[in-house]
């Protein structure tokens, strides 16, 4: 039975002798992943690309798919070894070259001729050499190298590696891989083949919603994610994408130290070529969501609709709280109103007497200033403002304590106030000792020490010693008074 050796199923070890691109390693060749192999952007050919078999195998024909998207490989050469040792080098089975119209590469053998009639169309053939029949009927290792590119990076889109497991390996061993295969492939056939017959109407449920789903208009859908735009902005080149995209792409541009550009033309934005909202677009795509909101897909996009519960008045209607409600530091605030007046006491008093009798809170609506609030959230909102309002009362009560509270702190700030410097106004420094004993309409210094003397007396000290006192100074302390 022929096995495709480079089945995830099998195991089958990869490696390369050179660095990848993100996203397109050389791993993606030995699994369930499309995206193939790509050499990093400055690589050259060549390269190698070695697969290690969890047994020995008798090769019956390779199959290399050798583009990625407009990267193509055009130069293969394929060799192989019997036995896992470094110093053993690999034996060189067959070579190939690619033109502009082949699509792959077929490598194969002659003696065998199963392998040549599922062939792809346009796929060149090249025979496998088996001169040395051990590197071929009891491979251990493949090497696959790339010799030549079509002006690209290094590229493999897919590989297939058929053959049998050879017969120098044991009979456990053999049936052990059989068993792995057929544990992959046999049963899904018949899987798939009861469900088909057993509940055919189960597989409509889903085709109705993703034919949903793919009746989406095409102006709705952003052109580079293919998701449904929530806030669509019309770019200058006339492109419309959604908010969040044009976000991504910002952040992927600062990165690299660059201002925001046009995704599409990679002009810079300023003031007259800027991203404009399409509302007309925004409000067709809401009406969309409005209609379509029963369907699970739709449940999981962005909120962009307005609040989660809906509004309980108007919103013309509704009130914000006062501001004198909302601070915290409603002690201040009620200070100064008790000492405006002696009857707004009276009157919070009796007006929350009847609250309580007729057991009402405040007749203000709590809400935010961009949305409605939630009922709960009002309740919540209605019960801390009515603990607050009592709270306020009971501080009112207090008129002497406040009083004296606030009697002292201005005693203190005019202390403090009266000890501070003021530069509004001009010193007025008294001074014990005003003139010189000498003379005194001479010029006149300050010491260090207050004293004051005369130019004359000044420069004949010699000790730097105040004459009245004794205190020393040094060259640079006496001051000139200026009158």
């Amino acid at each position: 039975m022929l096995l495709n050796f480079c089945d995830p199923c099998l195991r089958t070890e990869v490696s390369c002798s050179t660095v990848s691109t993100e996203g397109y390693e050389v791993t993606n060749l030995t699994k369930d992943n499309s995206k193939g192999f790509l050499a990093y952007s400055c690589i050259k050919p060549p390269i190698h690309i070695d697969l290690k078999f969890i047994c020995n195998i008798q090769i019956s024909h390779v199959i290399i798919w050798p583009s990625v998207g407009a990267q193509k490989s055009s130069g293969f050469q394929l060799s192989s070894k019997a036995i896992d040792d470094q110093a053993i080098q690999h034996t060189v089975l067959a070579a190939g070259y690619l033109n502009s119209n082949d699509v792959g590469v077929l490598f194969y053998r002659r003696d065998i001729d199963e392998s040549v009639s599922n062939t792809p169309y346009h796929f060149l053939r090249r025979y496998i050499k088996i001169s040395n029949q051990r590197s071929v009927n009891q491979a251990s290792n493949l090497r696959i190298c790339i010799l030549k590119t079509e002006n690209s990076v290094p590229a493999l889109g897919r590989i297939e590696v058929w053959g049998r497991v050879s017969r120098c390996c044991g009979r456990d061993v053999i049936a052990s891989i059989h068993s792995m295969w057929i544990r992959k492939h046999i049963p899904q056939d018949s899987q798939s083949n009861k469900t088909t017959a057993i509940d055919p109407i189960s597989t409509r449920k889903p085709q109705n919603r993703s034919e949903i789903l793919v009746n989406v208009p095409e102006e709705f859908l952003d052109p580079i994610t293919c998701e449904i735009m929530i806030q669509p902005v019309t770019l200058p080149s006339g492109k419309i994408i959604d908010q969040n995209t044009l976000e991504k792409h910002e952040a992927n541009e600062a990165l690299w130290g660059r201002t925001l550009t046009d995704p599409f033309t990679g002009m810079p934005f300023n003031e007259f070529r800027r991203p404009i909202a399409a509302s007309a677009l925004k409000s067709r795509i809401d009406k969309y969501l409005l209609e379509n909101s029963d369907l699970d897909e739709i449940k999981k996009l962005p909120r962009v609709l307005g609040s989660k519960f809906k509004p309980t008045a108007p919103r013309g209607r509704l009130l914000k709280l006062p501001a004198t409600i909302t601070k915290n530091d409603t002690t201040k605030d009620n200070v100064e109103i008790m000492t405006k007046t002696q009857h707004s006491l009276s009157t919070i008093q009796s007006s929350c007497h009847k609250r309580k009798a007729h057991h009402h809170t405040l007749p203000v609506v709590a809400v935010c200033s961009k949305q409605a609030a939630g009922p709960s959230k009002i309740m919540k909102r209605a019960k801390v403002i009515t603990s607050k309002n009592n709270e306020c009362i009971k501080t009112i009560k207090k008129e002497p304590t406040i009083i004296k509270i606030d009697s002292k702190l201005e005693e203190n700030i005019q202390d403090v106030l009266s000890s501070l410097k003021r530069f509004s106004s001009p010193q007025h420094s008294i001074c014990e000792f005003e003139s010189c004993s000498c003379c005194s309409n001479s010029i006149l210094y300050r010491l260090p020490c207050k004293h004051i003397v005369c130019r004359k007396v000044l420069t004949s000290i010699t000790s730097l010693q105040c004459k009245c006192c004794g205190t020393p100074y040094k060259t640079c302390d006496p001051k000139r008074i200026y009158q």
